[in-house]
């Protein structure tokens, strides 16, 4: 029979996988405005055609025109996706507390967790993490600068070699065997969409571990085990660490999540037990819950191992019938496996779950 902090560990494996199926959802909005975005810079190109006239001079008021006109349209489109984003990211702060709280009160038998966070809490979360060193809306500011430099540079290179619209719209759509601006936008975009979210909910979720402190031992790092791993990722799988973040049983540093760009680890509240928590449960635990709270952490589980614990629904509703059917048959590989971008899901029906 598993022990709650079995099942605790279990149900953020399965929610991780959800975490990046959230992202793929909030990506594919992303990626809509970076396409609209690359549609008006095409138009503008074609429509301005820096190099039409003979000569230079007016050739090169064509091509301000173009980098003028240009430089709005991208800030424009950039704090949409800044806007948006955001917004997004305020409902996984909020939801990833809620989901929380719901498992420490499932592992204790009693509705005993902190109080849900406040909408002005979740914003506190958004603004004030940072990823990899700088909040998601100063990621998203460099991206725009980036997007607008590489953007005016090649425009440059394409006026002063007399190049023709479509070479001109080459450099920035890219072609079968080049790499165009918005391909190398859109690439660093979905890495910072996936990247935030994961921080975001890590964050929330750490805030609520420490709003539970008399309920919990410190933390566990969990991560996903598969040929995609980290080798930092893998140092720290099962590691444990207390409320103040000192190592139990080990050297290595405490380190929040997600630990580089695209991360899949998470944190797990690390329960203790009820010999540990003692006179400090005000309300009262069901006594069967009392006897397998031994804060007993389980050994490493594997993602596949996981996915073969699930029904059959939930393997079907994790890999989709295409995916199932050649996992199943032993076709598909693990790193196939997590590849959610055709899996997403919403906030909404993330909160479902619930």
């Amino acid at each position: 029979m598993p022990t709650p902090q079995e099942k605790l560990i279990d149900a953020h494996i399965g929610h991780s996988l959800d975490l990046l199926r959230l992202s793929s959802g909030d990506w594919r909005q992303v990626k809509k405005i970076l396409l609209d975005l690359e549609k008006d810079l095409i138009k503008q190109i074609a429509d301005i055609d820096v190099n039409r006239p003979v000569q230079a001079i007016y050739r090169r008021q064509r091509l301000t025109k173009l980098l003028e006109s240009t430089q709005e349209t991208i800030k424009q489109k950039y704090e949409l996706i800044r806007y948006e984003h955001s917004l997004m990211l305020e409902d996984v702060a909020e939801y990833e507390n809620a989901f929380t709280r719901k498992n420490l009160n499932a592992s204790f038998g009693v509705d005993i967790a902190a109080d849900a966070i406040t909408t002005t809490q979740a914003k506190a979360i958004v603004n004030d993490t940072l990823i990899l060193g700088a909040s998601a809306a100063d990621w998203w500011a460099r991206q725009e600068a980036t997007t607008q430099a590489k953007f005016a540079d090649a425009m440059r290179q394409g006026w002063e070699q007399g190049e023709s619209i479509d070479q001109m719209v080459r450099r920035v759509r890219g072609t079968a065997s080049t790499t165009g601006i918005m391909d190398v936008s859109k690439r660093d975009a979905e890495s910072l969409v996936r990247t935030s979210v994961a921080a975001i909910s890590g964050q929330s979720r750490v805030d609520t571990i420490e709003a539970n402190d008399d309920l919990l031992n410190g933390y566990i790092h969990v991560s996903t085990l598969d040929n995609r791993t980290t080798l930092q990722c893998m140092v720290r799988d099962n590691k444990k660490w207390n409320m103040k973040k000192e190592p139990i049983g080990h050297s290595i540093p405490f380190r929040q999540t997600p630990i580089h760009w695209q991360c899949r680890s998470t944190i797990v509240p690390w329960l203790k037990s009820w010999e540990e928590l003692g006179s400090k449960v005000k309300v009262k635990v069901p006594e069967k819950m009392r006897s397998s709270l031994d804060g007993y952490v389980p050994a490493k589980t594997s993602y596949e191992d996981w996915l073969k614990s699930r029904t059959k629904e939930d393997q079907l509703d994790i890999l989709g019938k295409t995916r199932f059917n050649l996992w199943e048959k032993g076709e598909l590989t693990l790193r196939q496996m997590v590849n959610t971008n055709d899996r997403p899901l919403t906030i909404d029906q993330l909160r479902k779950k619930l």
